[in-house]
């Protein structure tokens, strides 16, 4: 039932793609949420596809709909999961068929493309000359910044997260990058 839903969750992702042109919020899902459940369910179909008791041509297909829900959500630390995910399952997990080995293979590679791809198109964006200020890079590095200058002032114990509710920021919340 779980990758039925993300099947209907990717769809809703590939129109709002299609129709926009946009990074996808599936059914007001944040794109990067809704990356991961992708990147999960395809995970899961590659891992345990004798769980599901679904013909091949319905593997693949479930499959397509989740890798281009994924494409559509550009959620780059999605893919980039998904791609570590198979590589490290193609490496440990050994594979009884010369196939299962082949499928394994050409799914990391199909992935890594496609990360390379939603990383070369997302930078070109937020690099372009008329780029809007306040993009993902520039929002990102100066927060950064921010943070690693609390950090020099209390490299110790920090400063904690109330920084990033002074409204001279114009921030209301501390990224996840800066958190990690």
């Amino acid at each position: 039932a779980f990758v039925g839903v993300l099947v209907v969750v990717a769809l809703a992702a590939i129109a709002f793609f299609a129709s926009t042109g946009d990074a996808a919020y599936p059914l007001n899902l944040h794109k990067n949420a809704a990356g991961l459940l992708f990147a999960f369910g395809l995970v899961v179909t590659l891992g345990a596809p004798h769980r599901l008791r679904w013909s091949p041509s319905v593997l693949v297909s479930v499959r397509i709909v989740l890798l281009l829900g994924l494409v559509a959500t550009q959620s780059r630390g999605a893919a980039l999961a998904l791609v570590l995910a198979v590589g490290v399952r193609a490496l440990v997990a050994p594979s009884t068929s010369r196939g299962g080995r082949r499928l394994g293979a050409g799914v990391g590679l199909v992935s890594l493309a496609l990360v390379v791809a939603v990383a070369v198109l997302v930078s070109q964006r937020d690099l372009a000359p008329d780029a809007s200020p306040d993009n993902a890079l520039t929002t990102r590095t100066d927060t950064f910044g921010t943070a690693l200058g609390y950090w020099a002032e209390e490299p110790v114990f920090g400063v904690g997260l109330r920084y990033f509710v002074d409204p001279a920021l114009e921030t209301g919340v501390a990224h996840n990058l800066v958190v990690n």
